[in-house]
């Protein structure tokens, strides 16, 4: 990792060079996320010369990242750095500036006042951040007006931004889309299924992170009611790193697991390598995503190109794409017997999985393709610069 204070960022190619056929690309991003993480190793593939400035280092193979946390502090707000980050963009001098999540990273490159700056919404940055200080407002509406380019993935966060005074011409859908080479149908899980004792009843599986966020108590209260009917059942929730990384909501939630008596039925899985997920995905017969506000979840999207059926919170946002009934289950309120309901109208059903599973198959393959959205997100940096695409 390299920081500012290295000899020669831009060591790598000559800044000199006028016709060359690749873009420096700048990025101010958290690294650890496997969205960053796809997003950036994408460009890295295509030729590009990517950066990266964060307070959170994912040490993505390829890609120049510079820490701009304030040491001794971990994970420092990264406008709170704000006079290295533009030392850093006037010596790496890049093509572009792209700031992912509007809060902090995005409020640094606003204040960087470096451009072409892109922005690209995340979800809470969106639609809970904004609102939970006068001041997070504020910021908002002054980040999405510096920008360039905006993109998000939804039509609700388009309207969130062009409530903030953005003119919807400055505002791109860009899906971050699905890996369909590892994410597809037929894939065998039968190993997975014995490592994790599932044995060979249903599974329902929730991809999502273990915060209150998503919902898990909600979760974890419903298959109780899954339980009387399938007792062969299992739950499988994607826990924090390891057990040492357990904070006190996971600890809370494996005491209602114990509470309810269903721990046996439970499996409170340590957070899963990304090319492992589509085996957890394979083996689900039913993916669960709740949360109270949400962007397009790039999980179910993930779990539905596997052929898992998805039984999703009921979201402006989620209604882009899937229909209830159709091709997913949304429970009719937000209690932990509507959720049983849908769940087991998915176990009890097979026409309404197999109908689910040939509609969500077309769907994935036509409109969330990660390459052809990557692919056009590199046409509008061309375009940026005042480059034809390639």
């Amino acid at each position: 990792m390299r920081e500012d204070s290295s000899p020669g960022l831009d060591e790598k190619h000559d800044a000199s060079v006028g016709d060359r056929d690749y873009l420096k690309l700048c990025y101010l991003a958290v690294g650890d996320s496997i969205h960053t993480k796809r997003w950036l190793s994408f460009f890295k593939k295509r030729g590009h010369d990517v950066y990266l400035m964060t307070s959170v280092p994912g040490n993505i193979g390829g890609i120049t990242e510079i820490d701009i946390s304030l040491r001794p502090f971990p994970r420092t707000s990264a406008y709170k750095n704000l006079p290295k980050i533009k030392r850093i963009l006037k010596e790496i001098s890049p093509d572009i500036l792209h700031s992912h999540y509007v809060t902090q990273y995005g409020w640094a490159g606003a204040l960087a006042n470096f451009h072409p700056f892109v922005l690209t919404g995340w979800g809470s940055d969106m639609f809970l951040e904004p609102y939970r200080r006068r001041l997070n407002k504020f910021l908002f509406g002054y980040t999405a007006r510096k920008a360039d380019l905006i993109t998000t993935e939804t039509e609700r966060g388009r309207s969130a931004f062009q409530a903030a005074g953005v003119p919807k011409d400055k505002i791109e859908l860009i899906h971050w889309g699905v890996d369909l080479e590892l994410f597809r149908p037929g894939i065998d899980a039968r190993s997975l299924r014995q490592e994790l004792g599932l044995g060979d009843g249903p599974v329902v599986f929730s991809p999502r992170a273990m915060k209150a966020l998503f919902n898990v108590e909600t979760i974890l209260r419903a298959f109780p009611r899954v339980l009387k009917e399938f007792p062969s059942a299992k739950l499988v929730l994607k826990g924090p790193r390891s057990q040492e990384s357990k904070d006190s909501f996971c600890l809370e939630m494996e005491r209602i697991a114990g509470e309810l008596k269903i721990g046996g039925s439970i499996v409170f899985q340590e957070e899963v390598p990304y090319d492992k997920m589509p085996l957890y995905y394979s083996a689900a017969d039913v993916v669960v995503s709740i949360p109270d506000s949400d962007s397009m979840p790039i999980s179910v999207l993930e779990g539905i190109a596997c052929g898992a059926v998805p039984v999703l919170s009921d979201l402006p946002s989620v209604r882009e794409w899937f229909t209830p009934g159709v091709n997913a289950i949304f429970p009719r309120d937000k209690s932990p017997e509507s959720l049983a309901d849908s769940i087991l109208t998915v176990l009890k059903n097979e026409p309404t999985r197999n109908s689910s599973r040939e509609a969500n198959y077309s769907l994935v393959r036509e409109k969330a393709d990660h390459a052809q959205w990557m692919l056009k997100m590199e046409g509008l940096y061309e375009g940026l610069v005042g480059r034809p695409s390639p």
